[in-house]
């Protein structure tokens, strides 16, 4: 409900459609996405048991029916808005197959579902509210917003200024500054995308101005901020989502041999 409601906010309908006498119509769209988002989620905080019951059962209520298609078409509307167009096509190429499976000959064939089933699986614990958005809300969120307010207090400036010191006056000092300074930012940041932002906007000119190709300095910088993605304790989203499908407990430190309990424990 908050995720959603913010990129309804944050990625308005105004910057798309950009012609002055829409705008109010755009920001009227907006809000009543929003509106219409918080008062299916509140339903469903509300009415938490009943909603799972039906849901488990496929058999949604005509309310649940009705909200499950309202928040399939928003959350594909959010998709759009932050990943760009190919990820909800893909979606509604999937969702279409459940529907029209039946008509396809061979193995692709099924024996079709009708949307009632469909809304059911996409608005339940296996879609919307399935793995992802529970791990979202119980573990990274947490770190995120430690790394939030590590970004805003300047933490990633001291990074920078430990990766100078370390690797400023050594051989290749520009193109290892990079990888220094990217593996010290993504101990605050699971986003190699955010790693890029920050930390390329000063390794990457550097390396440019001591004689670098402009593409080899962009590739370094590309491939230390994706492997400072998984850097403890922060790491990317896909690290808490796999313990959480897998059903084995995440430990973040050093490693030292297998634990007898069982557990993962990544460096």
């Amino acid at each position: 409900m908050i995720g959603v409601s913010l990129i309804y906010l944050y990625y308005p309908l105004e910057k798309i459609i950009k012609k002055e006498n829409l705008k109010i119509a755009c920001r009227v769209v907006d809000w009543i996405c929003v509106i219409a988002l918080v008062a299916i989620s509140f339903y469903v905080i509300l009415h938490f048991e009943d909603y799972m019951q039906m849901m488990q059962n496929n058999m949604p209520s005509v309310t649940l029916y009705v909200g499950g298609l309202i928040m399939t078409l928003l959350v594909l509307e959010a998709g759009r808005r932050t990943l760009g167009p190919i990820l909800p096509i893909i979606a509604i190429i999937t969702i279409l197959y459940a529907l029209f499976g039946a008509n396809m000959p061979g193995l692709f064939g099924h024996r079709g579902y009708n949307l009632r089933r469909v809304v059911s699986t996409v608005f339940g614990d296996q879609g919307i509210y399935g793995t992802a958005t529970a791990t979202c809300a119980s573990n990274v969120y947490l770190f995120l917003l430690f790394a939030a307010y590590l970004n805003a207090s300047g933490a990633d400036k001291i990074f920078q200024d430990i990766a100078i010191a370390l690797a400023g006056k050594k051989r290749g000092g520009p193109a290892k500054m990079a990888v220094v300074a990217s593996a010290f930012f993504g101990t605050i940041s699971g986003s190699c995308v955010a790693n890029v932002v920050s930390t390329g906007a000063f390794t990457i000119p550097l390396m440019k101005r001591n004689g670098y190709d402009a593409s080899f300095a962009g590739a370094v910088e590309a491939v230390s901020s994706t492997g400072g993605q998984i850097m403890p304790p922060i790491m990317g989203a896909a690290a808490f989502v796999l313990a959480d499908v897998a059903g084995i407990p995440l430990r973040t430190g050093l490693y030292r041999g297998l634990p007898s309990g069982g557990d993962v424990l990544l460096l």
